[in-house]
């Protein structure tokens, strides 16, 4: 949505006056991603970085459906930075 609008991403949070004028690209991009569903190795993974890295529960969730798949992580959320570094997982930052 930032590339979209022009906008940094964090700017357009919680400011829907901010929001690109083609939120049909936008809605239209995220119909071809595919989710994962939670399972119970992830919700394990998820406890352990909560209580190693003081992680909030669903930055955690994000972060062991990684580790369990061997994702890397596209985030601008610099919350992730340390965690993912410390598990091995390669993050794509754009910076």
């Amino acid at each position: 949505m930032g590339f979209l609008s022009g906008r940094a991403p964090r700017t357009i949070k919680g400011n829907p006056e901010r929001l690109p004028d083609s939120l049909d690209t936008v809605f239209m991009i995220l119909s071809d991603y595919a989710f994962m569903e939670i399972t119970r190795e992830s919700i394990a993974i998820a406890k352990r970085l909560i209580k190693e890295y003081a992680m909030f529960p669903n930055d955690a969730l994000i972060l062991a459906t990684c580790i369990e798949h061997g994702f890397a992580l596209a985030t601008l959320d610099e919350d992730f930075f340390e965690p993912a570094e410390g598990e091995g997982v390669r993050l794509v930052t754009g910076v």
